[in-house]
């Protein structure tokens, strides 16, 4: 005991030496220059300075001058554009604070290599953001995408037990947070709690969560925030590479192999392909005391991307299929009255449970199917038009508590949806200071339920445009953008069963940003944003009526249900210096009026199939007050400290309380050790030890839950990672510990901690081979 508190004291005493305010970097190099024309050597404004691997860039100032920091120490492809000049790319090492420098030649000279690379650099959001990349994304292999998204400062995850988590963006989840999967708006049963993000995390080369309303830019229904999963580029030089990554976990006997395979052929016919699949398998996991009996889960994910590049045009086709099996766990009882109450008060189940891989009932089964077309083709040269078609299909069903195989059973619920998406987005280049992009989206979904009828079966069709621009005068340290919207959702409702509604539902209103980016000549960049943004209510708030098997309760909907309105404003401040310091915090508040939540009954429903905790979605105006801040401090070449803070304060205004089933306040600290010469580079082989406090949640409505809310915990976790070059290639190794001291803990957002506890210690070891 004395040595957990010493440990505890320990970090606790680590995060004061850290400014409690900011963005933790582990990578502080920076590479600056400029952009001369190649004939006249005047300097090039506007010129797009772009780093292939990293997907970052900047936009040259009118002295033809760049910046980009935070890099790590490397060397990559830096490609530099301009209108009506040729492309040229350099491979440049970044050591520190770097300088390169480019001369643009236009387009009647010939030169016999250049690299074409055409992406737009777009301004930096004025919102809150946060990335997971590089080694940190290649530390989250294995896991969720929620999972993978938990640590970051803002974010926490809604869980039903086992692999069923989705993330929580500042409170919100589920529809109020969109998920964006190579560019498409990823549509699946997301409604459900215990509906995961249907998207393989391996895919990505680069996750970015922008905080905050984005209803302007992405679609109605983004109140909570964007997630944005990109792929890496499809490979620019012909020939063939790849990568290998393996993962175990000890909790769970996890196992996971992922690999892809990427081309491109010479000639005139530059045509570059990826194709990439995943493996994974876990069985019951484990708490401190005893297994959690059906808990395992089995994913088989496979993509294929294709692209064609031109001088004036490029096309791409992307196809993913993702297939998992979630088994559910079994010790929430749904037998009768007397025994759910018992179980609540007991508190975990009755016996310690076994290990297995075998999958029973219940479970649910999921297959994601998605076929994506984009073209991208130059207007003159004012900027380019970008057309993108998708298709999705999502088939989710549920299984019931039953013996035997379940691969032979008819499931207890069934939901399919298919989805069709169009948009069309044109992005213009600078004039007279302004860049922006107007655009219109539109969708049209079927839903059916063949089996359960929790929600009836029903059509949809939404359209939306959008137009959203920026004023930047380089050198003046302001910068403004502002953006309108407006969107109309038409929604048919069929029938439930036998039941038919056969009742139209029509929603359109209008969204808007405006915001202002502020750099001061000291390191500190500050941001302000403020926006109106609405959502309409989704079919399962207004219609659900029956048994949720994945959360092993009852939800009831309410058909009178209006869309919420949100009115939001962010503030946001970023440091940066050269003496290993970067620091942010962010503060937000914002009024949502008819907020619908899903509130308990006082009373289980006890039907037929036994007596479940019972939940209706409810309505009222709301507020969400809170901040966010992360820190980085290096004191020595080899020595990095960490510390973030995540605060939320959400209020019922209506019945003047809490509202229920918030996020809890909850701090993490971090020490990494470099070794080696090379410092903090990417590759620098690492210890770290992390520490994560998260707050008993005392702002709870009362009366409105089946049990207390439980204590606060605290986590210690460890990492170290190595970079071998076997044959010249680059083979990463990861070691990892969570939980170390294997705590018995309960999360107030997880579902079923009325019985039982969260998984206990688990010990992973990753290996990435790139060739």
């Amino acid at each position: 005991m004395r040595k957990m508190k010493f440990l505890k004291l320990s970090f606790y005493t680590l995060s004061l030496l850290v400014p409690l305010l900011g963005r933790a970097q582990e990578c502080t190099g920076s590479l600056c220059g400029t952009v001369t024309d190649g004939e006249t050597k005047e300097p090039v404004a506007y010129a797009e300075i772009f780093i292939e691997e990293l997907s970052v860039g900047d936009v040259t100032d009118d002295e033809g001058k760049f910046h980009i920091h935070n890099l790590c120490n490397g060397t990559y492809t830096v490609s530099a554009t301009h209108i009506g000049c040729l492309h040229i790319a350099k491979k440049v090492t970044i050591n520190g604070d770097s300088e390169v420098s480019f001369e643009l030649m236009h387009e009647v000279i010939e030169l016999k290599e250049v690299l074409v690379k055409e992406t737009s650099i777009l301004p930096n959001d004025l919102q809150s953001q946060q990335e997971l990349s590089g080694r940190n994304l290649a530390a989250a292999r294995g896991k969720t995408l929620g999972e993978a998204l938990e640590n970051l400062p803002g974010l926490n995850v809604v869980s039903t037990g086992g692999n069923a988590v989705k993330p929580v963006i500042h409170g919100m989840h589920s529809n109020r947070v969109l998920l964006l999967n190579n560019g498409v708006r990823q549509e699946g049963q997301q409604w459900g709690l215990d509906h995961g993000e249907e998207i393989d995390p391996n895919v990505a080369g680069k996750i970015t969560v922008v905080m905050g309303a984005n209803s302007v830019r992405y679609g109605a229904d983004a109140l909570g925030g964007v997630i944005l999963v990109e792929p890496k580029p499809l490979r620019s030089e012909a020939g063939m590479g790849g990568e290998v990554s393996l993962a175990g976990f000890s909790n769970g006997r996890m196992g996971m192999a992922s690999a892809s395979l990427d081309g491109k052929l010479k000639g005139k016919l530059p045509l570059s392909a990826r194709l990439q699949g995943t493996l994974k398998r876990s069985g019951n996991l484990r708490t401190p005391g005893y297994f959690l009996e059906n808990t395992g889960s089995e994913d088989r994910d496979f993509s294929a991307a294709a692209g064609l590049k031109k001088e004036r045009f490029e096309t791409n086709l992307f196809y993913s299929d993702y297939f998992t099996k979630t088994a559910l766990f079994e010790g929430a009882p749904i037998g009768n009255l007397e025994d759910l109450l018992a179980a609540i008060k007991q508190g975990q189940p009755a016996d310690e449970g076994s290990f297995t891989y075998v999958l029973g009932g219940p479970l649910q089964q999921v297959n994601h199917r998605l076929l994506k077309s984009e073209t991208t083709v130059k207007t003159g040269q004012a900027g380019h038009l970008s057309l993108q078609y998708a298709r999705q299909y999502d088939r989710r069903q549920e299984f019931e508590e039953e013996q035997g195989d379940i691969d032979f059973q008819a499931p207890g619920a069934r939901f399919d949806l298919t989805s069709h998406t169009a948009d069309a987005t044109w992005e213009h280049k600078p004039w007279k200071h302004v860049q922006g992009a107007l655009g219109a989206q539109f969708m049209q979904q079927a839903s059916t339920t063949p089996a359960g009828g929790l929600i009836p079966d029903y059509n949809s069709r939404t359209f939306g445009v959008f137009w959203l621009e920026r004023w930047r005068n380089y050198p003046a340290p302001l910068e403004l953008e502002s953006g309108i919207r407006y969107d109309t959702r038409r929604i048919y409702v069929v029938r439930r069963e036998a039941e038919i509604i056969d009742k139209t539902l029509h929603y359109n209103n209008l969204s808007g940003t405006i915001g202002l980016l502020y750099k001061t000549a000291r390191h500190l960049d500050i941001k302000l944003s403020s926006g109106t943004a609405w959502r309409s209510p989704s079919v399962n708030e207004l219609y659900s009526d029956g048994v949720h098997e994945g959360t092993a309760s009852y939800e009831i909907g309410r058909e009178n249900l209006v869309p919420e309105r949100e009115y939001s404003t962010s503030l946001t401040f970023d440091f940066e210096n050269k003496d290993g310091l970067s620091a942010g915090l962010s503060i937000y508040h914002n009024f949502v009026d008819n907020f619908i939540y899903l509130a308990p009954l006082p009373e289980p429903v006890v039907n037929e199939q036994g007596a479940f905790p019972a939940f209706q979605y409810e309505q009222a105006n709301a507020t969400f007050t809170g901040l966010d801040w992360n820190a980085s401090w290096q004191p020595a070449p080899s020595v990095a400290l960490g510390s973030e803070f995540s605060w939320l304060r959400a209020t019922n205004r209506t019945a003047a309380e809490p509202l229920v089933f918030m996020p809890a306040n909850s701090l993490r600290h971090s020490l990494t050790y470099f070794f080696g010469k090379k410092g903090r580079q990417e590759e620098a082989p690492l210890v770290r030890l992390t520490m994560e406090n998260v707050l008993k949640q005392r702002r709870v409505p009362a009366n409105q839950d089946f049990a207390p809310a439980p204590n606060g915990y605290t986590l210690f976790g460890a990492e170290a990672g190595a970079t071998l070059h076997p044959g010249g290639q680059p083979l990463h190794v990861g070691l990892g510990v969570e939980n170390i001291f294997n705590t018995a803990y309960r999360d107030y957002l997880n579902r079923l901690r009325y019985f039982a506890h969260q998984p206990g210690r688990n010990v992973s070891l990753r290996v990435n081979f790139i060739f």
